[in-house]
């Protein structure tokens, strides 16, 4: 039985008395769709086409889901078998109606579970009656932003997968319904699958309720989610690898498919791959989301992938079998070009174990009529495991007649109902929505057409295939003319003559096969056949290729298929084929025949010249894939510059087969020159035969001086032979060769002006791109037609030069001085990774220079000294590129600056360098600033910058500039005292607009009086902030440093105020002043302590701090003053300065404290000298036994008297002296009277009071104490009433004193007398 298509009707619009039925039986489930689209109009609004409109089981057309009869019986087809197009096969078994259009429609295996979905809403209906089980929402139903329909796809376990298993195992495994929601709003990122898992077909279609319950409670649905990517996917497919395991397959909107494997118990995925296209090694292919996938379940085999995938450089769409388990290929098939494919599905092979097939529709897409043709449906099978399309083969082409239809979708049997090899289901749109025909194609008999291709390419069995054409397809009538299939006997000749030919062996069994074969398609070609004509040139265009890539590698080799082999079969061929040509003069196909003969002429001629090259003068040259491509002479000059062979080059130019080489086709030969050539090889035959035979605006000198430039670029990235030397070499001889050309045109009177006019025309029009022409890349693709400079083409065919853009005409001359400067950088210590020859134009002098600059730092940091050599070098380079290096520097401080935002010190210490190689004083500033303010903004502690800055300020011209230095100088001394003093990070938090926090900060200062710096930091700060008082801080910081524990503080507050003298006198005096007055202050409260013995040591040491303080500042001052001029109180500093030195003397001799208004006062002044004296008291005790004590208590009481009477001239105003002396010396007198009137007299004696008048005050206190104590003598005598006592002892000692005091009355105290006390006391 031939072939044949069967239509399935399509139902009747339901009528409202069966939509009421079906509503009312559907009520609980359908209510949940209220809220979806009106129309169909509305639910297609944003464009979203009705994919997978129909499956297997049921058939969506518009909003009704109609189920129809699974396959067709054996007896059906008996019945039926005289039957024509557009009879019946099947009725509609159900019909549901919804309230929106049904966009995607999918079923399991079984059929016994239809999942369906319209824009909003997903739902499962049984497969025995369409009553709807359950409904779920998955997109917004006022949702306008849709970009894509929803997607639904059934994985059920493969009967390929169930073996052994019986049927309680089978049915353990569950169905699983993918669901793809639609992407809103153009979200790609979010995750959009769901997955309802446990889905039991038997149990929802039972008709006992608990059963039915049980199914429809055990059901899950969980969100699919991915670990490694959360990528919106627009189609997943999806097969279980394991009971428990499904391998997903997910596309998503860039083309790239990924790979999960998905546990149905755990509800977790494992990644696998990211991108499958380019794992399997298609990186450049993007799968063809339109076609979608499948997964091929019929191999007994294993489980494969089926999906198309397109190559958008060459056009090409390929089919493609991945190993669902290895994720590798399989077998592929690429279809015609200009053919886009509309649908692909799987179908059972009738040799399972070994084949695979699919069945795809297409439409033309180059056809250039106003109405397209319709499109076609084609059935392929192809070896498992075989590559490229000579292991595939096309079985059918069906062919649609109505000239509306647009597209074609195809929907193939589950395996359980694949009862026949081949068969499908199709169904026809004529807008991409709206169902026209839905047609079931059964292969029948004629199906062994894929036996046939099975014995061709898996067996090599010809004659096999040959009788089951003749003997059982020859009985096979297609009644239908839309089913056509290309598998005649002719085939077999053709498939005959291509295994002789990829299985030569140089012996007359191959020769012979393959003649006889090529004789019986000339024959049938001959006779007009069609079959036997197309097969005919398929031979020819097999020939034209032979031998295939990888058949032949060395000349020499014994089974290899030799030159000689290839021209006597080439010969023969191109006789078979032009008898036909000369047959066949008024066949369409007579132009391509004679095309295919002068292909097989020049190829002919190709392999002659290589046969007379290979064996010139001796030598052979190694023959390779490229060779044997070679289909002209033109082309195998361009294949031996490409293989290098040079001298063979040269050779064929100078045969007779190098008459045809033209100057074009010469210098496109010199295009293919491998750029990994060594140029001293191929030099001499480039400057000495190829540019001479140009002329000046030749575009092909243009053309190989750009590859001269690409070259160049390639041998100093790469590296190979001598670098950048090899570039200069080769720049330089391309460039004398044409100036030698240039020098000879221009020698030759006789070049007419026409000629002259022509070549100049030719030059201007003719300016051909370097990257368009595809020299550089390898080829170029130009309307379809794929032109490469390794392909034997001639010039005019292989080079298109028309609206190109233009080539410079200096490119060689500019790139040997880019050459020869790249060589001077890296001399100065450019590195090659940072610059090379191929982007030296493009990044310029000025990043040359940078680049330099910043090597510069690199040496200068590991070696400081080399510094003004590397910079002078550097700035050498510059100038003598004409390149501003003050500007270049700026330039890399940015590009610093910009680079280095994570590690600002680092940053600051080459911006600091940079700044100190300026030349210019303006880009120094500009530098400098950039410092300042990057430093305030660091993390880390900027170093100390104010240097830099100040000379910075200095160097300013600019007002502006100046002024900002200013400013950012102002807050980084700000910014780096605050991370000095309250560490890094507090300057987050101070505010330099609050004056408070100004204020603070000096306070906080001037408590680190251990800092060297405090008052240099002080003082910038007070510049900082105008607000605060010079005096009142520096006053604060010397009053907190002298009263402040440690020792040297005497020294710090001198050199304190030496620094403030420096800085400003009149500051210094101020602060001195005020300064003083506050030690005045502490002596006072002192003194105070010290009476009241409150913490009087602590008083003692504090006064004594504060003394030796104030004369080191007075020291200062009067030192300052005299050499400065500028004391406004020289005498009062002088003055303070010696009473301050008395009070510390006194401190530290005497222990003795003083405050500065008692250091001036007589009876202060008369209490320390009393004190000083007083020890004479304890020496005259010591000295009053006999007469060798006065001796004694003279030598004893002389020091004493000496060192009270200096205290006493140090302590008083010259005119108090005397006064004060002797009321001193007076009051201890007097009180040694007491013990001893004759150590009281020689007292007076030792002091000088018997000398002089001036002490009459002291000698009469002498006499009257002696008065006195002779008075208390007596009158304790006479009281006396003890019997013990001796009473002359007293007397006697009364009598002493009042002698002694009559002595003293007349010979001293008279003599002493005033003048005018003397009168009253005589009378």
């Amino acid at each position: 039985m031939a072939a044949r298509l069967r239509r399935i009707p399509l139902p009747a619009p339901v009528t409202a008395a069966e939509a009421a039925t079906t509503s009312s039986k559907n009520d609980d489930r359908a209510s949940s769709n209220k809220g979806c689209l009106d129309d169909e109009r509305a639910a297609l609004a944003n464009d979203i086409e009705t994919k997978n409109s129909f499956c297997y089981h049921a058939i969506a057309i518009g909003d009704t889901v109609v189920g129809n009869l699974s396959s067709l019986s054996e007896a059906d087809d008996a019945d039926r078998s005289d039957e024509k197009d557009g009879a019946d096969v099947s009725s509609p078994a159900w019909q549901t109606k919804f309230d929106a259009p049904v966009l995607t429609l999918t079923s399991n295996s079984s059929g016994t579970v239809i999942a369906s979905a319209t824009a909003t809403h997903v739902s499962l209906l049984k497969g025995h009656d369409g009553s709807i089980i359950a409904t779920r929402q998955i997109t917004q139903s006022n949702d306008d932003q849709t970009v894509m329909g929803p997607g639904l796809v059934f994985v059920s376990l493969p009967s390929n997968q169930y073996g052994s298993r019986n049927i309680e195992q089978q049915s353990a495994v569950k169905d699983v319904l993918v669901v793809v929601c639609p992407v809103q709003g153009g979200d790609w990122d979010t995750n959009n699958i769901i997955v309802i898992s446990n889905i039991d077909g038997e149990a929802l279609n039972s008709s006992d309720p608990q059963r039915f319950r049980e199914g429809a409670t055990n059901m899950s649905i969980d969100a699919l989610c991915f670990d490694s990517n959360n990528a919106a996917a627009t189609l997943v497919e999806g097969v279980f690898i394991s009971d428990d395991a499904i391998r997903f397959f997910v596309a998503h909107k860039s083309g790239r498919i990924s790979v999960y494997d998905y546990n149905v118990i755990t509800k977790q995925c494992t990644f696998v791959t990211n991108d499958l296209i380019n794992q399997i090694g298609m990186g450049t292919w993007k799968y063809e989301e339109q076609v979608g996938m499948s997964i091929d379940t019929y191999l007994n085999r294993g489980l494969f992938l089926v999906l198309a995938a397109s190559n958008k450089s060459n056009e090409v769409t390929s089919i493609g079998w991945i190993n669902v388990l290895d994720l590798s290929i399989s077998a592929n098939y690429s279809i015609t070009v200009g053919e886009k494919l509309l649908s692909l599905k799987p179908l059972l092979s009738n040799h399972s174990d070994e084949c695979v097939a699919v069945a795809f529709s297409t439409t033309d897409t180059t056809s250039r009529k106003k109405r397209a043709e319709p499109p076609k449906v084609f059935i392929l099978q192809s070896l498992l495991g075989k590559m490229g399309s000579g292991r595939s083969q096309i079985l059918f082409t069906l062919q649609t007649t109505d000239p509306n239809v647009r597209t074609v979708e195809i929907c193939s049997p589950p395996p359980m109902f694949a009862t026949e090899a081949y068969s499908f289901r199709f169904a026809s749109k004529s807008n991409g929505v709206t169902l026209n025909v839905y047609k079931e194609f059964i292969a029948g008999q004629q199906g062994k057409v894929g036996t046939v291709h099975y014995l061709l390419s898996a067996k090599n069995d010809f004659d096999g295939a040959r009788r089951i054409i003749t003997e059982e397809l020859a009985t096979c009538s297609v009644y239908d003319d839309v089913i056509s299939t290309p598998i005649h006997k002719s085939l077999v000749w053709l498939w005959e003559f291509r295994h002789a030919l990829s299985t030569w062996n140089n012996g007359a069994s191959s020769r012979d096969e393959y003649q006889q074969s090529l004789r019986q398609l000339t024959f049938g070609a001959a006779t007009g056949d069609i079959q036997f004509t197309e097969n005919l040139t398929a031979a020819a265009e097999f020939m034209l290729s032979w031998p295939e890539k990888g058949s032949n590698s060395v000349i020499a080799e014994a089974s290899s298929v030799s030159l000689h082999d290839i021209q006597s079969t080439l010969s023969i061929v191109y006789s078979e084929i032009k008898k036909v040509t000369d047959v066949l003069r008024s066949s369409p196909k007579q132009s391509y025949l004679e095309e295919l003969c002068r292909k097989f002429y020049k190829r002919s001629r190709a392999i002659q010249g290589l046969e007379s090259v290979a064996n010139l003068d001796g030598s052979q040259i190694h023959l390779n894939d490229a060779y044997l491509e070679v289909d002209s002479i033109d082309g195998l000059l361009s294949i031996l510059v490409s293989q290098a062979a040079f001298r063979s080059a040269e050779r064929l130019q100078k045969s007779e087969y190098g008459k045809s080489l033209t100057p074009d086709s010469i210098s496109s030969a010199a295009l293919c020159i491998p750029l990994h050539s060594d140029s001293t090889k191929f030099l001499p035959w480039l400057c000495d035969l190829v540019i001479p035979s140009l002329h000046i605006g030749h575009p092909k000198l243009d053309y190989i001086r750009a590859w001269t430039c690409k070259a160049a670029d390639f041998y100093d990235e790469g590296g190979i032979f001598n670098g950048i030397k090899s570039s200069i070499d080769l720049l330089t001889a391309v460039s004398k060769a044409t100036s030698k050309l240039y020098v000879a045109m221009n020698s030759m009177p006789a070049l007419s002006m026409d000629v002259m006019s022509e070549t100049l025309s030719a030059s201007n029009h003719h300016r051909p791109s370097v990257l368009k022409v595809g020299i550089i890349r390898g080829r170029k693709i130009r309307q379809g037609r794929i032109f490469s400079a390794q392909r034997g083409e001639s010039a005019s065919s292989s080079t298109a030069i028309e609206h190109l853009e233009n080539i410079d005409h200096d490119c060689v001359e500019q790139k040997l001085n880019a050459a020869l400067r790249l060589t001077r950088a890296r001399e100065l210590g450019m590195t090659k990774d940072c610059l090379t020859l191929s982007n030296y134009e493009s990044k310029g002098d000025q990043f040359v220079v940078r680049e330099l600059v910043k090597s510069a730092l690199i040496r200068t940091s590991s070696d400081p000294s080399t510094s003004a050599l590397v910079v002078d070098s550097v700035k050498q380079f510059a100038n003598d590129l004409h390149v501003d290096f003050d500007h270049a520097m700026h330039q890399y401080s940015i590009e610093l600056s910009n680079s280095k935002k994570d590690d600002i010190p680092h940053y600051l210490h080459d911006a600091k360098h940079l700044a100190q190689w300026c030349d210019s004083p303006s880009v120094m500033c500009l530098i400098v600033l950039s410092m300042l303010q990057k430093a305030l903004v660091s993390i880390q502690r900027p170093p100390d910058l104010s240097q830099i800055a100040l000379s910075a300020i200095e160097a300013a011209t600019d007002d502006c500039i100046k002024s900002e230095l200013k400013e950012a100088a102002r807050l980084l001394s700000i910014d780096y005292l605050v991370r000095k003093y309250c560490g890094n990070g507090a300057q987050e938090y101070f505010r330099v607009s609050n004056t408070t926090h100004g204020i603070r900060l000096v306070q906080h200062v001037c408590r680190h009086v251990d800092v060297d710096s405090v008052l240099r930091d002080v003082l910038i700060l007070c510049d900082a902030f105008k607000d605060i008082s010079l005096v009142n801080v520096c006053v604060s910081l010397l009053e907190r440093v002298m009263i402040s524990r440690g020792s040297g503080r005497v020294g710090q507050c001198a050199h304190i105020m030496t620094e403030l003298y420096t800085r400003d006198a009149s500051l210094a005096e101020a602060v001195g002043g005020r300064t003083i007055s506050f030690c005045e202050g502490v002596l006072e409260d002192c003194k105070k302590l010290i009476l009241q013995d409150s913490f009087a040591a602590e008083a003692k040491r504090k006064a004594t701090q504060i003394a030796r303080v104030a004369c080191s500042i007075l020291s200062v001052m009067v030192n300052e003053g005299k050499l400065r001029d500028v004391s406004t109180n020289y005498a009062g500093s002088l003055l303070r300065l010696k009473q301050f030195e008395i009070i510390a003397r006194l401190q530290k001799e005497r222990d003795i404290f003083l405050t500065l208004s008692e250091s001036g006062d007589p009876s202060s002044s008369a209490s320390v000298v009393l004190e000083v004296l007083k020890p004479i008291i304890a020496v005259s005790l010591a000295n009053q036994s006999n007469e060798e004590s006065v001796d004694n208590l003279h030598r004893e009481i002389k020091p004493l008297i000496r060192n009270a009477k200096s205290w006493c001239a140090a302590l008083c105003e010259s005119s108090k002296v005397g006064k004060v002396w002797s009321y001193v010396v007076g009051t201890i007198a007097s009180q040694i009277t007491k013990t001893s009137g004759r150590n009281a007299s020689i007292l007076l004696e030792a002091s000088g009071c018997f000398e002089s008048g001036a002490h009459f005050q002291s000698i009469v206190a002498v006499a009257l104490t002696l008065c006195n104590e002779a008075i208390l003598q007596t009158h304790q005598l006479s009281k006396s009433m003890l019997p013990n006592e001796n009473p002359s002892n007293a007397a006697l000692t009364a009598m002493k004193n009042m002698a002694r005091a009559s002595q003293l009355l007349r010979e001293h105290v008279i003599s002493s007398s005033p003048t005018d006390a003397l009168p009253t006391a005589l009378s």
